[in-house]
């Protein structure tokens, strides 16, 4: 599969999709505001990449679901945009789901005080280390519940299934797909560039049931 991105890495990991399957690429949303809080918007730079990514998908989208926050709405209405200037209109609604904002929450009083407590980090090391949190799910739970939702909506035969969703949820997915989960820990806190950018995208598939995950140009599972 071919597709114009804002990373190399990403169109390289799309030449390693099947042909005349479905793909699911889950991406963190575009480039937003450097605003504290969950209503931060994209800024002008997020909404043109976001716009030029849906111009150059090479093919056609099936299903876009995107979480409820609002940045995450507008990186889907912008692919949208730009991918109807090069194909067919895409009509279809953008659907909206909490699996993509929240799917380790299942205590949102909890998982509020579990956050102020342990911080981002400090919760990855309890996902890695399979330690309780009041409030969350563990790791294998989580991801599973973000995997099934997205299994469960578009598949439709040669085109591709859009997720948009934050960088909190695509490296739960990341650090589950790891081996070693503790080490991997620590190499996505390690530096920016370890961490998943704005707008970048992870492609998953199943082969003859077994799940395939594309990501930073390598398969990982």
């Amino acid at each position: 599969m071919k597709i114009r991105a804002p990373y190399e890495s990403m169109e390289e990991s799309a030449k390693l999709c099947p042909k005349e399957q479905n793909i699911k690429i889950i991406l963190r949303h575009s480039i937003r505001q450097d605003i504290e809080g969950k209503e931060a918007q994209l800024t002008r730079e997020g909404v043109k990449i976001a716009e030029l990514f849906g111009k150059g998908l090479g093919s056609s989208i099936g299903n876009i679901s995107t979480s409820p926050i609002q940045r995450c709405i507008d990186t889907c209405n912008e692919i949208i945009k730009g991918y109807n200037k090069t194909h067919l209109e895409y009509k279809s609604p953008v659907l909206q789901s909490r699996m993509l904002q929240m799917p380790h929450v299942k205590n949102i009083q909890e998982s509020n005080e579990t956050w102020e407590k342990l911080g981002m980090e400090g919760m990855f090391d309890a996902f890695a280390n399979n330690t309780y949190m009041p409030g969350i799910y563990d790791l294998e739970t989580s991801v599973n519940r973000i995997l099934d939702y997205i299994f469960e909506t578009g598949n439709e035969k040669n085109t591709i299934d859009i997720y948009c969703t934050h960088d909190f949820q695509l490296s739960m997915l990341l650090l589950y797909h790891n081996e070693k989960k503790y080490e991997f820990k620590q190499i996505l806190f390690s530096g920016d560039d370890t961490w998943p950018f704005m707008l970048e995208g992870m492609f998953l598939w199943k082969d003859k049931n077994q799940l395939r995950i594309a990501w930073r140009g390598k398969i990982i599972k």
